[in-house]
């Protein structure tokens, strides 16, 4: 299955006087892969205008005996900003977040929040059942889960030499 990258399970980064470390050399030892996904996804990002990063939101894709089970981390991003579609064996999840509007109110030091539009593709498996997928939007985590099932195996036939029609 394509885009499946083992995660490192989980584990914090160090903490300095309460900070998180942001050490660019420790996410690259965690998902090499994960620089040159963020430069395909946008390699114009840091000429944006306005403040914010691209978003490119993190998903979780797991096999179980029964199913295929995608969960993307979207916080922020309404129901209806969300477009779920299947052309063929591919799934793709595509949305977008909004920027709040600017407050005028106070000093703004620091604006690491991302927002904009965001698509991600996965490639199903031939055993997918493609027309029982369910999904679910709840505490800004998207579920999808796509049951597999049971692919016959092909069967063999011995074919003989000389039995076609002859001319």
């Amino acid at each position: 299955m394509a885009n499946v990258v083992k995660k490192d399970g989980g584990q914090q980064q160090p903490q300095q006087q309460g900070l998180v470390r942001r050490d660019p050399f420790v996410q690259l030892m965690r998902d090499p892969f994960q620089m040159i996904r963020d430069f395909f996804v946008d390699p114009l990002r840091a000429l944006h205008l306005g403040g914010g990063m691209a978003w490119n939101p993190s998903f979780e894709v797991r096999e179980t005996d029964n199913a295929f089970v995608f969960k993307g981390d979207l916080p922020g991003t309404k129901q209806d900003d969300i477009d779920i579609s299947l052309v063929e064996n591919r799934l793709t999840i595509s949305g977008k977040r909004d920027q709040e509007t600017e407050q005028d109110e106070g000093t703004l030091h620091t604006y690491e929040r991302s927002y904009g539009s965001f698509s991600r593709s996965f490639v199903l498996p031939e055993n997918a059942d493609l027309d029982k997928i369910s999904t679910d939007l709840k505490d800004g985590v998207l579920t999808l889960v796509v049951p597999k099932r049971e692919v016959k195996a092909a069967q063999r036939r011995k074919i003989q030499i000389g039995s076609g029609s002859k001319s």
